[in-house]
């Protein structure tokens, strides 16, 4: 999987799988992340301590759209391990 479709295409096709924890807090992540027009900005900082994606950078704030691709490009990964 590369993007974030792929990753939402497999949970839907994959029914074992999306019963799992680790499937579960991968959908929650999508859930986030394809919300249109953009995710919102409180949404996607609640997902950074539970992915591990750090806030701030010398005490300055990780910019929206760098906090999302860091988020995506863990929830790709995570979804590569199944």
């Amino acid at each position: 999987m590369h993007s974030i479709p792929d990753v939402d295409q497999w949970l839907r096709a994959d029914a074992d799988a999306s019963q799992q924890p680790q499937a579960r807090r991968i959908k929650e992540a999508l859930d986030v992340l394809k919300t249109k027009p953009a995710p919102r900005q409180t949404a996607v900082r609640k997902l950074c301590t539970p992915w591990h994606v750090q806030q701030k950078v010398k005490q300055k704030e990780v910019e929206l759209p760098q906090l999302i691709q860091q988020i995506q490009g863990k929830v790709i990964a995570d979804a590569n391990k199944f």
